[in-house]
């Protein structure tokens, strides 16, 4: 099988992955972590909640031919789990075939890296699903040929953080092995082809630089590759700006999809089945009281990703203590403050944002002009310093024009509740 080459940055997104926590659950009547990020395959399925209706448009819409489907959203609201439920469900009903995990053109929104990616990644999930192709001589000549490509595109610049902005077009090269991939894929009996599952980055049609615009044109590339369908998750304008920056020739191309956070009782309902997977007594029981999931669903406008990772976070500062049988919120207050100090304080900010960020997080949602005001500092200054905090996910911006609406991040909220 072949290694995936790429430098950190570049390379598949496998698993979302929490944070490993070295204690025993068995204390709970569970056998692991409850609030792991685990990606969705085939055999959890059951796990995914919720999108009853979604799910059923994005399947009818998939079913049509050279499909572009962009699911769009708020980060950490479970984007990537929706894909995965799509995608391998599919996969179950042996309609389409699909890649392990997201594909990722890599920070540096680089097409030469994606398309890699997805070759190594159907190379690897062809070896994994089906281990005896590694016989056949179509298989063998594939694999060879990806081989080849990333011996030779090793230490090349576009691994570096500026990557080329002219077109890369679909190369003989890749559209040839795309193409070997797919009659593969076509003799082990998948009806509709390949559907591949992208990354895509939070792009905003007012701030499009250059380099943007290249890897939209780039992407619209693959598009016209047969017997693939595309599936585009992550930035919530990233329909938006495909059809006004990419090399689309209908507007009605891409499909768009808008999602929303899930309910409070769909988080409720995904602990609930985690717990039973996971159990190994009769009444097994979960460490966090549902006050404290209920907590973390205010502050952080029900992004699941975030609650589970603090749950975990939470859970590990009691490893070890057999004391407590439920970890409430007068317990989890406290200690979810000192993880957001702690992350915050590494991250060395000046006096300026941190005083912009207090503003932003006892007043937000709150424009910049008012920012200024309520400090009796220069626009410009707090204009800069809110740039610096939005960069470093502690505030979020949203409106259009010179009106930009910010507000706090979670882990922002939590230190100052």
């Amino acid at each position: 099988m072949i290694q995936c080459l790429l430098p950190s940055g570049h390379g598949i997104n496998w698993s979302e992955g929490g944070k490993t926590v070295s204690m025993s659950w068995r204390r709970w009547g569970l056998n692991d972590n409850p609030y792991q990020l685990n990606s969705l395959e085939e055999d959890n399925l059951h796990l995914f909640v919720g999108r009853g209706d979604d799910v059923r448009i994005v399947q009818d819409y998939c079913k049509k031919s050279e499909s572009v489907i962009s699911v769009e959203g708020e980060s950490g609201i479970g984007l990537t789990a929706f894909g995965e439920f799509i995608r391998h469900d599919f996969v179950r009903k042996r309609l389409f075939f699909t890649p392990h995990g997201e594909i990722s053109p890599g920070k540096s929104l680089c097409c030469h890296c994606l398309i890699l990616n997805l070759l190594v990644a159907l190379d690897a999930t062809l070896q994994q699903k089906h281990p005896y192709l590694s016989r056949d001589p179509d298989f063998i000549r594939y694999e060879a040929g990806v081989r080849k490509l990333l011996t030779g595109f090793e230490g090349k610049s576009i691994f570096q953080d500026s990557c080329p902005l002219h077109p890369i077009e679909m190369t003989d090269k890749y559209a040839s092995l795309l193409d070997d991939a797919s009659q593969l894929i076509s003799k082990l009996g998948y009806d509709r082809g390949t559907l591949v599952q992208i990354r895509t980055p939070n792009l905003r049609p007012s701030d499009m630089q250059a380099k943007e615009q290249a890897f939209l044109m780039n992407l619209c590339s693959f598009f016209k590759v047969r017997h693939f369908q595309w599936l585009l998750t992550g930035g919530r304008d990233f329909g938006q700006v495909l059809c006004e920056y990419g090399d689309l020739h209908r507007r009605d191309v891409v499909f768009r999809l808008n999602l929303n956070a899930l309910s409070l009782n769909e988080v409720d309902e995904i602990l609930d089945r985690r717990k039973e997977l996971f159990s190994v007594q009769k009444d097994p029981q979960l460490p966090l009281a549902r006050e404290v999931i209920h907590y973390l669903y205010s502050v952080s406008s029900g992004r699941i990703r975030n609650i589970l990772q603090l749950s975990s976070e939470l859970v590990s500062f009691f490893d070890g203590d057999h004391t407590i049988s439920e970890i409430n919120l007068n317990i989890a207050r406290p200690i979810l403050q000192r993880i957001s100090q702690k992350n915050l304080y590494q991250m060395n900010l000046t006096n300026l944002p941190l005083s912009v960020l207090g503003v932003v997080a006892q007043k937000g949602p709150v424009a910049s002009g008012d920012i200024a005001k309520h400090m009796h500092r220069s626009h410009s200054s707090i204009s800069k310093a809110l740039l610096q905090l939005n960069k470093r996910g502690l505030v979020q911006k949203n409106g259009q024009g010179r009106r930009r609406i910010y507000s706090a991040s979670m882990e922002v909220k939590l230190i100052w509740a």
